[in-house]
């Protein structure tokens, strides 16, 4: 049987029933955030989300299940507060998301996840900011995070004579890790 764009074969797995009831809390989380934006604009408060971005919710709601979606729109019109609130259904409902994001905007996101309650996320820039959420006591791993937000920027590890020290011994380390994992094989 065909449900919610996957193909089961009967009966369904528990793995999958549980998936598509999170689909399903999902896309409550986000009609409820819609009917409460449209009941402030009712009432003459200036909603967080307007009337195209709530459609746009809407059509995320019932079609990203199925289909994952692309959100793409011309700069200006809501791209990144749509995309907060989707990450904020997700998390709601016990999921967790990874934004890759331009270099320049990183705390354009951070400004519209904590308008939407998102908190506790931070950007990675490089590999020291990498490195820096395996530190200190009250650090959360970068896995164990329900949000993280990658910049462009990341990939750019360009090591120069004044880089920090961190960047220089990353590599080495890495390449000992994977000598030794061959080596056990």
């Amino acid at each position: 049987s065909a449900s919610a764009g996957t193909f089961h074969i009967f009966p369904p797995s528990e793995a999958s029933r549980t998936s598509s009831l999170k689909w399903i809390e999902f896309a409550r989380d986000l009609e409820q955030k819609i009917q409460l934006e449209a009941a402030r604009e009712a009432a003459g408060q200036a909603p967080h989300l307007n009337e195209g971005q709530r459609r746009s919710l809407r059509v995320f709601s019932r079609h990203l299940p199925a289909n994952g979606m692309v959100l793409a729109d011309e700069v200006g019109m809501g791209k990144t507060r749509i995309a907060a609130q989707l990450i904020k259904s997700a998390n709601n409902c016990g999921g967790r998301v990874a934004v890759l994001i331009p270099s320049g905007l990183g705390y354009q996101w951070q400004r519209e996840l904590a308008g939407v309650g998102v908190e506790g996320h931070h950007v990675l820039r490089g590999i020291v900011s990498y490195m820096d959420g395996w530190s200190g006591d009250e650090v959360t791993p970068w896995h164990a995070r329900n949000v993280v937000m990658l910049s462009h920027a990341f990939s750019n590890w360009q090591i120069r004579e004044n880089a920090d020290t961190r960047r220089w011994i990353l590599l080495p380390a890495l390449v000992a890790t994977l000598r030794q994992r061959d080596q056990d094989r």
